[in-house]
């Protein structure tokens, strides 16, 4: 499903444009800005900006070898009426003309692709379709009010597999109604269709939500901070196992946005502490370990144990002592 790459990513948020409702924990207005009424100089300038600041901080042979791609997010791209979608299309393509980028990114919802819409997309230069699933589990989608089914996805999948597209999937965890045994039916069922890479974060509680008045009325528990590093760097042991790349793991939002998140999973480094958790969880399953203090690991184990101001010491020291009374019994 194509494997060129960007290093440049220039967004464009537009928020709920093309949806057809707002999912159950979905805020894209209260987590992102909204470019859908900015005028195309408006844009314009934001490009050179973030193309003359990445310039002005790297040497020639760098600036020669960066990739910029302009991505269209917080919508349901496919979904926006047409004359909109090809003003927003011819905008970029003049952008991708002048040489200024090398391609084109879109993100939309799985059951609202078709032939059509797909050449018209490559017609205009785009590369990357960005495919938010969520889950793959009929009764969690439902819940959630994504109103499509697994079959949607994979007939989004069927249209996509033989195209020039590099196709990525939007993966949830704790979803209202999911489970771990679900989360992980679900990705394993993501990953059975060779993505060119996924986007992974936990479910979070924020401002203005369905999903914020069922945690007020305390029908739904959202995971804690370990358990969405838990999860997700479960998660990303087995992505690493399929070899399929993970762009980003947890939601980013702006500093000045943070309130807007009421509960859950939140961390401004989520990923960095995914990361070093499955790093630990790969030592503890080697034959590697040598101390569950620390002592003799590589420098990459014992910077991760110091992370994030000691975060992950109490457990490693009790995961890491279960392993040896394991390897001890064989």
């Amino acid at each position: 499903m194509g494997s060129a790459k960007s290093n440049g990513i220039i967004p464009v948020f537009l928020s709920y444009m093309g949806c057809p409702n707002q999912c159950l924990f979905c805020s894209q207005k209260g987590v992102t800005e909204d470019d859908s009424q900015r005028s195309f100089e408006e844009l314009d300038e934001r490009v050179m900006t973030f193309i003359s600041s990445r310039s002005n901080r790297s040497n020639s042979s760098e600036v020669s070898s960066r990739r910029f791609e302009i991505a269209f997010y917080g919508g349901t791209f496919t979904s926006i009426p047409e004359p909109m979608q090809e003003a927003f299309l011819r905008w970029a393509y003049r952008w991708l003309e002048r040489g200024s980028i090398d391609s084109i990114r879109v993100s939309t919802r799985p059951d609202d692709l078709t032939v059509d819409k797909l050449q018209c997309l490559a017609r205009y230069g785009v590369k990357t379709i960005e495919i938010g699933a969520q889950s793959f589990d009929d009764h969690t989608l439902r819940l959630n009010r994504r109103s499509y089914t697994s079959e949607d996805i994979d007939r989004a999948f069927g249209l996509l597999k033989s195209s020039p597209f590099r196709v990525g999937v939007h993966l949830m965890t704790h979803l209202y109604g999911s489970s771990e045994a679900i989360d992980a039916q679900s990705l394993s069922a993501a990953l059975s269709y060779r993505p060119a890479f996924l986007r992974l974060h936990p479910t979070l509680v924020l401002r203005h939500t369905g999903l914020e008045g069922l945690y007020r009325e305390r029908r739904y528990r959202p995971a804690s901070l370990f358990e969405g590093v838990d999860g997700c760097s479960d998660a990303l042991l087995l992505c690493r196992s399929a070899q399929t790349p993970v762009a980003r793991m947890g939601l980013h939002i702006p500093a000045n946005r943070v309130s807007e998140v009421v509960a859950g999973p939140y961390h401004p480094a989520f990923g960095d502490l995914v990361s070093k958790m499955a790093d630990l969880k790969e030592l503890i399953a080697s034959e590697r370990l040598v101390d569950y203090a620390g002592d003799g690991l590589d420098q990459k184990y014992r910077e991760a144990l110091g992370s994030h101001k000691g975060f992950f010491a109490k457990w490693f020291r009790e995961r890491s002592r279960e392993a040896r009374h394991v390897r001890a019994r064989r």
